[in-house]
């Protein structure tokens, strides 16, 4: 059936090329938001061998290129200050117009079924107050969306048929509600337009994002003899380089701010301890396809869940993993969610503080709001002395905290690797202190270091510790 939808693509493509009328991209039409103050790709095709010139609303600069002998083209144009909307003509003796753009701010989000859970929900698994953002949703807003569609491919795809959707109900309930509330909040605090690209699958693994010249250079182990033959795998969306080729590989390089990456769960069992070299490699991957060495990139750290057993440590591992990329990862952020998780359900409801931390690291990182410090206390090292353990955090603002408040969700072990319940209290901005009456010489400290745990150390500005452990055993 992939194949197949591969096929008709195909065929699709070739039909626009014998067109003599030009034809953009699948992602570039009405209603899209490109990115503000810079040289934007456009491309698609024409008659091979045509000549086409485009002319901008905001410019009264022309720009021409020549179709290949495949019939491709592509150029750059450079975009104005955020405003519109603009209307854009696309001329090679025939017209093709793209009308209502905007010009802002662009951001491309994707991963597993997080990221896709919609506003209105999935069935039994609603998104906590997202009715009131649904029937409040006006196309005055500037706000635009457009989901990539669900394609699986043994083969990159040339194309999709993407649309992009303005600010109305409708819209809005179908949405991806992390990035729909990451757009809201940069709409409103910086008032630009805000388009988001979405490209999501849910129970999808890192690997199936990935193409297959990383795959091939950085992980060898990981099987994709299937790309060489006929028949597809039983579960494409499941298995390596199928959901880069079908959802991926059409939109670049449609031009983007950054990337917004809530992925893991289906990581969980089976790379929980390579995780952290795969999420490196992909975003290296992603740069490297958009020409962008410093392409912001801001994930989600996974929430607690009870993933079969909840005392285990599978989705600690890779939260762990998910915390040293984002200290090896250049321009990068993470979103800690261990207070947003829900212990039976691995969709938590509370996907307007997913979106909103996702903005407050790319407002911090990228749009110069000055104030506060979105990131999370990181562990730094760790102290024993006395009989108790002193913890220090990597930490921005005024520092960990409150102080004089017992803390929970603390173990330590001693020499015997023998873990046991411990209390925590902050004794300094960086510092806690850990005690444990059962552990005389304390050897390692964890914290949430379980498949379900519950947050209980924050920063000053609200932002939830990420889990970890002293420890490397």
């Amino acid at each position: 059936m992939k194949r197949i939808l591969s096929m008709q693509i195909c065929v699709l493509l070739t039909l626009c090329v014998c067109n003599a009328k030009v034809v953009p991209a699948g992602i570039i039409g009405d209603n899209m938001v490109l990115q503000q103050q810079t040289d934007v790709a456009l491309w698609g095709t024409a008659a091979p061998g045509a000549e086409l010139s485009i002319r901008a609303g905001w410019t009264s600069s022309v720009t021409e290129t020549v179709a290949g002998k495949d019939g491709r083209w592509s150029v750059k144009v450079h975009t104005p200050a955020a405003g519109g909307p603009y209307n854009m003509i696309f001329d090679d003796g025939e017209v093709t117009e793209v009308k209502n753009i905007l010009i802002g701010e662009v951001w491309f989000c994707s991963g597993q079924s997080n990221m896709g859970m919609q506003m209105c929900g999935y069935d039994n698994q609603p998104v906590e107050g997202s009715t009131d953002d649904i029937v409040r949703a006006k196309p005055s807003v500037s706000i635009r969306m457009c989901t990539v569609p669900r394609v699986t491919s043994l083969t990159e795809v040339e194309d999709c048929r993407a649309e992009w959707l303005e600010h109305t109900p409708s819209a809005v309930s179908g949405c991806s509600a992390a990035a729909y509330y990451f757009a809201s909040l940069l709409n409103e605090v910086l008032d630009v337009p805000v388009g988001l690209v979405m490209s999501y699958f849910g129970g999808s693994p890192v690997s199936a994002w990935m193409d297959r010249e990383t795959l091939e250079t950085r992980f060898p182990d990981i099987d994709i003899s299937f790309l060489d033959g006929d028949t597809a795998p039983e579960v494409p969306s499941k298995v390596p380089v199928m959901l880069f080729n079908g959802m991926v590989a059409p939109i670049v390089p449609f031009t983007v701010k950054g990337i917004l990456w809530y992925q893991g769960c289906e990581d969980v069992e089976k790379h929980n301890r390579m995780y952290k070299e795969m999420q490196v490699s992909y975003v290296e991957m992603m740069r490297r396809l958009w020409s962008d060495p410093d392409m912001p990139f801001y994930f989600v750290q996974l929430a607690p869940y009870y993933y079969k057993d909840e005392n285990g440590l599978d989705a600690a591992y890779i939260r762990e993993a998910q915390m040293l990329a984002s200290q090896e990862i250049k321009h990068a952020g993470m979103v800690t969610t261990m207070d947003l998780g829900h212990r039976t359900c691995i969709h938590p409801p509370k996907k307007k503080e997913v979106g909103e931390r996702l903005a407050w690291l790319a407002l911090a990182n990228d749009y110069g709001i000055k104030g506060f410090d979105p990131a999370p206390p990181v562990y730094r090292k760790v102290e024993f002395r006395d009989g108790k353990s002193y913890v220090y955090f990597k930490v921005g603002g005024k520092g960990v905290g409150p102080r004089n408040e017992v803390l929970g969700g603390f173990e330590v072990a001693g020499p015997d690797k023998v873990f046991h319940p411990a209390t925590a209290m902050t004794v300094k901005r960086d510092c806690i202190v850990v005690t444990c009456p059962e552990v005389k010489e304390p050897a390692a400290v964890r914290y949430c270091f379980r498949n379900w745990a519950e947050a209980t150390l924050f920063s000053t500005a609200g932002v939830p510790a990420s889990p970890f452990r002293t420890d490397n055993w």
